[in-house]
């Protein structure tokens, strides 16, 4: 920003930081839940139930703020539930879709 007023012009930079609230995730729910990191539209979604999906692999994508942001897999595994449709307006830290960890036992 510059401001001059009677030939003197005193100029100063401004900064700007957000630091958006984290709403339960990820981390804080054991690694295998992949939740909305904002309130936004689930634009499209990568996986089906059942799929094997890699550790940093695309799983969905969503619009928020004007931004796409595609969500990734916090971990290998398999997908175990999808709990959102492409067109969804969802809230922020609602699950969007499960994973289980190849390690995991199956009940029969």
């Amino acid at each position: 920003v510059r401001i001059a007023r009677n030939g003197m012009a005193i100029g100063a930079r401004i900064g700007l930081k957000i630091d958006l609230p984290r709403s339960p995730g990820s981390s804080d729910r054991g690694g295998n839940i992949i939740d909305a990191p904002l309130h936004g539209v689930v634009a499209q979604i990568f996986v089906a139930v059942g799929d094997e999906v890699e550790k940093g692999g695309a799983v969905v994508q969503m619009e928020a703020m004007k931004l796409i942001h595609t969500l990734t897999a916090p971990m290998s595994g398999r997908v175990a539930a999808i709990r959102c449709n492409a067109g969804d307006t969802v809230p922020a830290g609602a699950v969007l879709v499960e994973i289980t960890s190849p390690d995991a036992e199956e009940i029969v």
